[in-house]
């Protein structure tokens, strides 16, 4: 039996439900935002609240990992780096700084590069990270409780006042 506990923000858990799909492997989900049952029983499997987790017959894989689904599966698994010739079009090539990754850190550090009126661009796949795929984050500061997915997009809000390029 296969089971995927997953969100339904999370972008890994929409790649990992549409690769299990594509390989016509049969599994149950559980949506952890909703289902608390599911989201402690997760927990306790896995040691970790941010999803995806997919426990494939008692073997827990913790998020969206390719190569170690398809070994556990038994599917062959190929990886290799793909090089992109893409240019990041932008209004103008020239910026005090340029942040690499759009996660928190990414986010915060534009935050604060707007505020000393630097020209920012932020580069990046998904504005707020790793964080996106935790269904619950306790004790930052200024929330008791928030999820990863509302934390980010606060961090985003917050960000995008001093205009940085993402």
């Amino acid at each position: 039996m296969i089971k995927v506990y997953s969100t339904p923000t999370c972008p890994y858990c929409r790649m990992l439900k549409e690769f299990l799909k594509k390989n016509k492997i049969k599994f149950t989900n559980y949506d952890v935002s909703v289902d608390k049952k599911s989201a402690k029983e997760m927990i306790e499997k896995s040691g970790q609240q941010g999803v995806p987790v997919i426990d494939i017959n008692g073997k827990v894989v913790v998020g969206f990992d390719k190569e170690k689904i398809s070994k556990t599966l038994g599917l062959g698994f190929k990886s290799g780096i793909v090089k992109s010739k893409t240019r990041i079009k932008t209004d103008s090539d020239v910026y005090d700084v340029a942040i690499i990754g759009s996660g928190v850190s990414g986010l915060t550090a534009a935050l604060y590069c707007g505020r000393l009126n630097l020209k920012t661009i932020v580069i990046g796949r998904e504005a707020g990270g790793t964080i996106t795929k935790t269904h619950l984050v306790e004790n930052y500061p200024g929330f008791k409780k928030i999820s990863g997915q509302g934390l980010a997009n606060k961090i985003l809000e917050h960000a995008k006042v001093y205009k940085p390029e993402i």
